[in-house]
């Protein structure tokens, strides 16, 4: 629930006119990519106090990108962050060529064993131009949901998404809160 009230914070201050923001009003909001993450890690050193990270991605067909974060480190004050901004059409051209020559439209769920003292768990949404989807969930970390090995084009497809995200932040325009 909270994920979900933060998510609509975003989406109502994207619409908000502001000086410096990126203008929206004439991008394409049909849904493109939609990334839940849950990342959960626990130091060696201070066990009892775990980092806990939710965020949340959206990436329309028309550029605009949306990103919320919340962290906490045991009973800290969470930290939170927001992002708004559009990516070029060059980015987006590269991002989407690139899933699509990774085939993003049949990827099924599956796991990454890196670090037993992380996990990090992402739903991903992807949404066609023509109406077609595709779910599915990447697990990183412990090696326990039984889920099958991750293929190298899933851990590539997570790279260009991120490689966009990057891009996106560092766009002209782009707004980034944080407290």
């Amino acid at each position: 629930m909270k994920r979900m009230v933060l998510f609509v914070l975003v989406l109502l201050a994207a619409l908000a006119p502001s000086a410096s923001a990126a203008d929206f009003s004439s991008t394409n909001l049909t849904p493109y990519l939609i990334i839940n993450t849950r990342y959960f890690f626990v130091e060696v050193e201070n066990p009892s106090a775990p980092t806990v990270q939710e965020s949340n991605q959206f990436l329309t067909h028309g550029g605009a990108y949306f990103f919320t974060s919340s962290t906490r480190t045991g009973t800290a004050v969470p930290q939170s962050a927001i992002v708004q901004g559009i990516a070029t059409a060059r980015q987006l051209r590269a991002m989407r060529s690139r899933l699509n020559a990774l085939n993003i439209r049949g990827m099924t769920s599956c796991e990454q064993i890196v670090n037993p003292a992380v996990q990090i768990v992402r739903d991903l949404v992807w949404y066609s131009v023509d109406g077609q989807r595709n779910a599915f969930t990447v697990v990183t970390g412990r090696g326990t949901t039984g889920l099958p090995s991750c293929p190298a084009n899933v851990l590539e497809a997570l790279n260009a998404i991120n490689v966009l995200a990057t891009q996106v932040h560092d766009n002209p325009g782009t707004e980034i809160l944080t407290s």
